[in-house]
């Protein structure tokens, strides 16, 4: 499972991405990368396995695993969509920049 819930040294909980084959935590999402199979045939509202992978284990990845999970795309961008068809209005995606903000400084 790639989020999960991690406790920091202060003993805080908080959602972090981790990286399903080395199980690190994944600290920036623009280096990791979210991979699933998904084929054109497929039904239009079915859904797909997918994997979050750390830029370490892309860089290793082998064929075994390009062959299962032959699609890829960065897990920023994986976010970005993901806030897109969250249905957040305007005003919830810019408190939830200014968290993010705040939380980056922390």
């Amino acid at each position: 499972m790639a989020l999960v819930l991690h406790f920091d040294s202060d003993g805080f909980t908080c959602p972090r991405f981790q990286c399903d084959l080395c199980h690190c935590l994944i600290d920036d999402a623009a280096t990791a990368l979210i991979l699933w199979d998904h084929y054109p045939s497929s039904h239009p509202d079915s859904s797909t396995d997918y994997r979050i992978v750390c830029s370490v284990c892309e860089q290793q990845r082998d064929a075994v695993l390009y062959e299962q999970f032959p699609f890829s795309m960065e897990l920023d961008t994986a976010l970005a969509y993901l806030l897109h068809n969250s249905g957040m209005n305007p005003k919830a995606l810019k408190w939830a920049q200014q968290k993010a903000a705040v939380l980056g400084v922390v």
